[in-house]
């Protein structure tokens, strides 16, 4: 639906947004609206303070679900709820929820049925941080 788009009047940027049809055999499990914030970096991990701002954007425009495309991960210890998966939990507590994809996510994808079940694990884990060994 577009990409870098602006907010006349705060200046926000999102990066893409696009819309969802909730088909059965895709994405029905999300919402029609689904808005990326996608980083790049090379050497450093999103951290906390990078995901809260997303966060803020998405519900300054009544949004409650992201996704961020990260290059390097975010920073922290997931096992220890540390910094940007410390931050996931508060902006999840807030009422919006912010999916991590990372390079080596996408690099394993091969076709839209393992597109579909990643993110519905991603969704579980973000909601149930459980370390299932």
């Amino acid at each position: 639906m577009g990409r870098d788009i602006y907010d006349n009047s705060t200046d926000k940027e999102i990066d893409l947004i696009f819309w969802n049809d909730q088909d059965r055999n895709g994405l029905y499990f999300l919402p029609t609206i689904i808005a990326f914030e996608c980083k790049n970096w090379y050497t450093k991990p999103v951290n906390g303070a990078a995901l809260s701002w997303f966060a803020k954007k998405l519900r300054d425009k009544a949004l409650d679900f992201g996704i961020v495309v990260s290059r390097s991960g975010i920073t922290g210890k997931e096992s220890k709820g540390t910094d940007g998966y410390g931050e996931l939990q508060i902006i999840l507590h807030d009422g919006c929820k912010l999916l991590v994809l990372t390079l080596q996510d996408l690099e394993n994808l091969t076709d839209t049925d393992q597109v579909v079940a990643m993110l519905k694990e991603k969704l579980c884990k973000l909601v149930i941080p459980l370390n299932v060994s």
